[in-house]
């Protein structure tokens, strides 16, 4: 996902086809929609793991994890 710049003044999702050849969506689309929601679930998960496993490391690991997940 690339947020709006001065580049590019809209929002925009990038894929890669299984060919290589990459598409922009709308997030805004059906399929936008719908790639953003499994990625957040994606990204759920990989939160919900870490914090599991972070109680086992140090402090200054978990933090640095809460933040990688948070973006």
């Amino acid at each position: 996902v690339h947020q709006p710049s001065s580049f590019c003044p809209l929002m925009e999702i990038i894929i890669t086809t299984k060919q290589g050849k990459e598409k922009c969506l709308d997030p805004k689309s059906q399929l936008g929609k719908f790639i953003l929601m499994k990625k957040q679930k994606h990204r759920e998960a990989g939160a919900a793991h870490l914090t599991t496993t972070s109680a086992q490391t140090s402090s200054s690991n978990s933090t640095r994890c809460h933040v990688a997940s948070s973006t």
